[in-house]
């Protein structure tokens, strides 16, 4: 789900289905489709915030706090669509642990 004028048309489709009353189960969850339209498509790779903590050996943060971290650091990050506990960055692994402890 990396076509941003899919996900755009599958937003529209969304919102033509929710306010026609028809039940229908091929309606996406919004914010599915909103963390893949502003997912870092570039980016091939992603970190787990769990298996960082585990690297650490603490508690994971939340999602929404490492990418804010990483990019008050000057590094890309956001959401990834493929695990809700996953993030993408441009940030090499020593990075992200450094910036985490």
């Amino acid at each position: 789900l990396f076509d941003k004028c899919l996900i755009k048309k599958m937003e529209r489709y969304n919102l033509n289905k929710v306010g026609s009353g028809l039940q229908d189960n091929t309606i996406v969850d919004r914010s599915i489709l909103s963390t893949c339209f502003e997912e870092n498509d570039d980016i091939p790779y992603y970190f787990i915030t769990d298996e960082i903590a585990a690297k650490l050996k603490t508690s994971p943060q939340s999602v929404a706090k490492v990418i804010e971290r990483l990019s008050r650091s000057g590094y890309r990050a956001s959401k990834t669509s493929l695990d809700k506990r996953g993030f993408k960055t441009d940030a090499g692994i020593k990075e992200i642990l450094t910036l985490l402890q």
